[in-house]
């Protein structure tokens, strides 16, 4: 390849693939050479992978097929062709050696072939005229597939096994004498007679010779002699047909000889029985084998020096093997192409923007005009085109490296000096077009830019060069028109308008319709030499006109590639097939036959670890996968590995890779080469089977489970043999559960001391999903390694971190929670001065260090050891999470959303509320008709939009909060409750009826009358209202039915104990106390017969109460005296009726107000909480408290001590804010 045309975008000699590694393909038969095999995998690739790493900064990877090919390879006798396939994969990715072949005694296994040339087979056919019998045989075993141009019959599939075998057996004599007839009589030739004779291991052997020829030092021969052989059993020897199998072997030993360089070749003669002799042999071997490939390794790397030092060539290189890659996706769009042509012939220097949805083949459009352009002019040597596709190789990632680059390149093509300065990049890139000559033209293409980081993306007209030369420069890019990105969006097209002040040349890519889609087909059928029956070409079709709306170029290749395993014998679809609507299903069915062919559980895993971790390099995916136990379970079914090295065979992800090579691409994650997929249908794919979707949740946490561990450095050292008696017994195990190492890569502390470099990879992959599992906690949220290198490297800040933990954080035992309200009320401090940490925490946590949870503990210990004082002034430390100036509150509530406020004149406000703050949602002025003018609000009611105010005039007004506006007015004497998002329960003006009242609609909806009776006082319950009548102290209990209905449930005038308060707990049990006595009483309905009760008495507080405050979130009484606080919590049906204390760990108990929790989202199903106020000392005490049914007593402790430098008035409390 001439360079000079490499830089100026000539890549005709590039392949589609990178070279990163040195592959080698393991040939030999299974059985003789086990010993070998195990040896190398547990003594010499280890060596190998880190010479080649340390040395090379490349991979080492080893094929054995021992492993992963699937049961249905043998059914559809695709086996040879596995091996084959992987055998050509590494001859043409291999950086050297690609081959080893190790042989002794053994020949190997001879099967039937899987599929035969029709031409072959025909001459085979009609070379047994003679012999009808054996002539019907063939014809019956194999099927005319005329699906190839050149047409091919193919073997039937095997059924049992044991029913195949001798007809395999038969098959291989039949076709082994057609052949030498055929070939005595001269029409095939030897080598077409040989494929009917020939081992699997014969047929690798020559398919790498054929594959080397004229490529030296890439295939290392081992040839082992054993001189007790006829003391062995079948094992090492081959004991049928034993002359023809010995003539076949010594013509394969003789091809190695005449074709390889006898340096290459390694000749042992070894007495097997003897131990030492054996012993001696495996240490040569071993150290034969290190250093032969070695030797081919420096050999090879030496050459290929220069060019592995030469950055930009490599940068070039990268995208040039990415062009040729999609340019195969590439078919004919001629209207676009001439779109772009007239551009590129105008005198125009706008930039030109090739604008559509992912997946409308805008890349392949790109690919093809570093090709294409070049043939619409004369002068092609005066033509240079610059190509990056952004977002898919390891160094375009991010926009300036790709920048730079093309400055270089330009600077190398045209023989200009770099500038020594790039920090404006921008400004280097339009200085540099400007030396353009004249009599030069250059083409500058930039593929995708919406997949670069979402910085650059808002950040477009930083980087974007504006000044162009008039007539000798073309610039073009590509790009969908808009992105969403961690929940921000960008509109990328309306950008590059105001960028260009809407001076671009807008080329759109739309989805193709059913003509295109149909010639789409044919140009890649051509291309491929292949065609399709009719009946296959309406399966196609029929999706074509079907699905018009999802006719992309990705869903169209998705459809074809599944066509290249159809026969024409073919005649029923696949129902799964048939079934794909769109682009997503056409993933589910690629994956799903996929799995087939590497095992569902390996490729499935696989798939899904590179989408939960948003890319994976090489070495991170094998360990990974290495860690699932499934996973090995799956995979090691015949054979296991050395204990030693128990780890998935690499061999098995780089098929993988192969097969998915289209749909995938390296890029830089974290200043490390990652996989991940190149099309975002790929990275968000989901089932559509809702079935398989609940299991995939399902699996999806273990799975996690598993990536998390590896990233935290928590191995597992042992294996569950128990799934496979049969390999246990193979290999002889006494116990299932053997220790196994699996020599995986530790992860680097998350912050190096020598270099004080932060581990950003292992940082990100802890805090991916980190809120949703508990299980990884303990080395991240409760890690104080994690949490200090996490906000001191730069990339997160606290407020980011408490985000992300306030979405569905699981936390089962409250713990996680309790540290969240600590990191909430030093938010600011946090983000501001991230080594404060350690201090914070200690500062917040030591007052209860003896009662601190296990892993709280464990974190305040670690503070302890690294704590950096650091002086934060008063006007810098957080007094609290938001303050918001309001002055003459008359009351305040608060919900699960909101926080409400009313002041004396007449204004209400509505905050939202969270740990980023506060944010005054809605603010006005209640305006109504004043029947004094002294007339005020006194109180109100709030059920998000509407709100309900009661004036000193006994009146209701009715407002809503969006529109800021009054929509009813009436007469009121007390508001009760809302009983759902509109409907709100009052007394009547009049005092003697509740009325219900539809607040959307300004209507009344039902009422119940008391005639003369006065009500007193009135609460609800659920749907039960206590209503307390004047003058007899009647207490009247009604339920308010699904209709809204009023119905009398029973009516008490009961005197109990001399009570003359009472509190509705539930609605069967009524709290009867005085304030003048300790002793309390409890009266229990029957839920079933109303008349029916039951009273505990004596339920002894200690001391009378100075205040008793109704806990409404969890059904029990707070019974303050000067002194102390008690709990009330009736349980029912363990008949447990006593008190319990709360006892304060930092000062005595003085509290004046008491509230639980108002319930959030975020803070269901936990535990109770208490908020306590001494608002004279401005304390606030925050206590959570359960009934632990197993120790059968109720048990409670402190959250937070909070001394505010305000005056306490009033508060509100949630368990997520106070």
């Amino acid at each position: 390849m001439e360079k000079e045309q490499f830089y100026r975008g000539r890549f005709d000699e590039v392949g589609d693939r990178k070279l990163n590694s040195v592959r080698v393909f393991i040939s030999s038969t299974f059985s003789d050479t086990t010993d070998e095999r195990n040896g190398l995998i547990e003594r010499v690739y280890p060596q190998l992978r880190k010479y080649c790493l340390n040395k090379y900064k490349i991979q080492f990877q080893y094929s054995d097929m021992r492993w992963g090919i699937q049961s249905t390879a043998s059914t559809m006798h695709s086996t040879v062709d596995i091996c084959l396939q992987e055998l050509d994969s590494c001859s043409q990715l291999s950086m050297a050696t690609n081959c080893v072949i190790l042989l002794s005694h053994r020949y190997g296994s001879r099967l039937a072939p899987a599929h035969i040339s029709y031409r072959v087979f025909q001459l085979l056919e009609n070379s047994l005229s003679a012999d009808i019998e054996a002539q019907t045989f063939l014809s019956q075993m194999y099927e005319l597939d005329e699906n190839y141009i050149e047409k091919k019959v193919f073997l039937k599939q095997a059924g049992d096994s044991q029913e195949w075998i001798p007809l395999e057996n038969k098959l291989q004599l039949i076709l082994r004498k057609a052949a030498d007839i055929c070939y005595q009589q001269k029409t095939i030739t030897d080598e077409e007679r040989n494929e009917f004779h020939m081992s699997v291991t014969a047929k690798e052997i020559y398919r790498t010779l054929k594959n080397n020829k004229n490529r030296p030092r890439r295939i290392v021969c081992f040839l082992r002699e054993i001189i007790d052989i006829e003391e062995l059993d079948s094992k090492y020897r081959e004991t049928e047909n034993e002359d023809e199998i010995k003539n076949l072997l010594d013509q394969t030993k003789n091809s190695l000889r005449q074709s390889l360089d006898s340096s290459d070749i390694y000749t042992y003669q070894v007495r097997w029985n003897d131990e030492t002799a054996r012993e001696k042999y495996f240490s040569q071997f071993f150290d034969d084998f290190y250093h032969a490939i070695k030797l081919q390794i420096d050999f090879h790397m030496k050459s290929q020096e220069n060019q592995q030092k030469d950055i930009l060539y490599n940068q070039i290189l990268e995208h040039a093997i990415q062009s040729n890659l999609l340019t195969q996706r590439y078919f004919p769009r001629q209207d676009i192409l001439e779109q772009i042509k007239n551009y590129m012939k105008s005198t125009s220097n706008r930039p030109c923007v090739l604008l559509g949805e992912s997946g409308t083949g805008k890349s392949s459009v790109m690919a093809k005009l570093v090709s294409e352009i070049p043939n619409w002019y004369r002068q092609t040597n005066a033509l240079s085109v610059i190509i990056r596709f952004l977002g898919a190789t390891p160094s375009s990632s991010d926009i300036r490296r790709p920048l730079i680059s093309i400055i270089e390149q330009i600077c190398h093509i045209y023989h200009l000096d770099i500038p020594s300065n790039l920090d404006n990049v921008k400004e280097c890139l339009e200085n540099i077009f400007i030396h353009i000559p004249k009599t030069e033209i250059l083409v500058v293409l930039l593929d995708s830019i919406d997949q670069l980081q979402i910085t650059d993306l808002k950040n477009l007209s930083i980087w974007l060069p504006t000044k162009f030369p008039s007539r000798n420069f073309k610039f073009i890019i590509s790009t969908i028109p808009d992105i969403e990105i961690d929940r921000v969006t960008v509109d990328i097209h309306e950008k590059l308008r105001t960028i260009y002040d809407n001076d671009i040349i807008e080329v759109e890519i739309n989805s193709l319709n059913q003509n295109l889609a149909g010639q789409v087909l044919d140009y890649w059928l051509e291309r491929d030499h292949r065609c399709l029956t009719m009946a296959q070409r309406e399966w196609i079709q029929e999706k074509f006109s079907k699905q018009q709306h999802f006719l992309t170029p990705l869903f169209i290749a998705l459809l074809y590639d599944q066509t290249l395993s159809w026969h024409s014998y073919d005649t029923t679809p696949d129902p799964a097939f048939l079934a794909i609507k769109q682009t997503r299903g056409a993933i589910e069915y690629l994956f799903n036959q996929l799995g087939v062919k590497h095992g569902q559980m390996l490729f499935q895993r696989s798939m899904s670890y590179l989408q939960l971790s948003g890319g994976l390099s090489e070495l991170e995916l094998e360990d990974i996968l290495t860690l699932d136990d499934e996973i090995l379970k799956s995979i090691f079914v015949h054979y296991l590995p050395p204990f030693d090295l128990f780890r998935l065979p690499s061999t098995l992800w780089i098929r993988i890779k192969n097969d998915m090579h289209k749909y995938l691409v390296e890029k830089d994650i974290d200043n490390i080469p990652c996989i991940y997929f190149y099309h975002r249908s790929f990275q968000y794919y989901q089932t559509m089977d809702f079935k398989k979707l609940r299991l995939e949740h399902q699996t999806k946490e273990l799975l996690e489970k598993t990536r998390l561990f590896y990233f935290a450095n928590q191995y597992k050292e042992t294996f569950d043999m128990s799934y496979s008696p049969k390999l246990a017994n193979k290999y002889k195990l006494s116990t299932t559960i053997i220790s196994a190492n699996r020599r995986l890569t530790e992860q680097k502390p998350f912050k190096q001391k020598k270099t004080n470099q932060y581990n950003l990879r292992r940082l990100h992959q802890l805090y991916i999903n980190l809120n949703r599992y508990d299980f990884v906690h303990e080395w991240t949220i409760f890690n104080y390694d994690f949490l200090s290198a996490f906000l001191l490297c730069g990339e997160y800040k606290m407020s980011n971190f408490l985000f992300e933990m306030s979405i569905g954080a699981h936390d089962p035992n409250g713990e996680l929670r309790f540290l969240l309200k600590q990191f909430e009320t030093s938010t600011e401090i946090l983000d501001q001065h991230p080594n404060n940490l350690p201090f914070e925490l200690i500062y917040r946590f030591f007052p209860f260090l003896n009662e601190l949870p296990t892993l709280t503990c464990n974190l305040i210990d670690r503070c302890l050891t690294h704590c950096p004082l650091q002086l934060i002034t008063n006007k810098e430390r957080q007094e609290s999470l938001a303050k918001c100036s309001l002055t003459n509150i008359i009351s305040i509530t608060i919900d699960a959303h909101y926080i409400f406020a009313l002041t004396n004149n007449d204004k209400f406000y509505a905050f939202v509320y969270s740990y980023l703050g506060l944010l005054m949602a809605y603010e006005f002025d209640v305006i109504y008709k004043k029947k004094e003018p002294n007339e005020r609000i006194l109180s109100y009611l709030c059920q998000f939009p509407y709100v309900c105010f009661l004036t000193s005039n006994s009146s209701m007004v009715v407002g809503h909060c969006s529109k800021k506006e009054v929509s009813m007015q009436l007469p009121c004497k007390q508001l009760i409750s809302f009983i759902n998002d509109r409907m709100v329960l009052v007394s009547s003006s009049t005092a003697n009826s509740l009325e219900l009242w539809d607040c959307s609609n300004n209507i009344l909806v039902s009422n119940h009358n008391f005639n003369d009776e006065i009500i007193e006082n009135s609460m609800m319950k659920n749907s039960m209202i206590k209503v307390v009548l004047k003058g007899n102290s009647m207490i009247s209990y009604i339920e308010l039915d699904e209709n809204f209905q009023f119905n009398p449930i029973r009516i008490s005038n009961e005197n109990i104990n001399n009570h003359n308060h009472h509190i509705l707990l539930d609605t069967h049990c009524e709290f009867y106390y005085s304030f003048s006595s300790s002793l309390a009483s409890l009266v229990i309905y029957d839920k079933t017969n109303n008349n029916s009760k039951k009273v505990i008495n004596d339920i002894d507080f200690i001391s009378p109460p100075k205040s008793v405050i109704y806990l409404s979130k969890s059904n029990s009484i707070a019974w303050l005296t000067s002194t102390t606080l008690m709990i009330f919590h009736p349980l029912y049906e363990q008949n447990i009726f006593q008190p319990f204390y709360i006892t304060s760990s930092t000062i005595p108990i003085d509290y004046d107000l008491v509230h639980d929790h108002c319930s959030s989202p975020e803070f269901e199903h936990l535990r109770s909480c208490l908020a306590c106020a001494n608002k004279s000392n401005s304390i606030i005490d925050i206590y959570e408290w359960q009934y632990d049914k197993d120790k059968q007593i109720h048990i409670y402790r402190q959250c937070t001590h909070l001394q505010l430098d305000i005056s306490i008035d009033q508060f509100v409390f949630t368990a997520c804010n106070l």
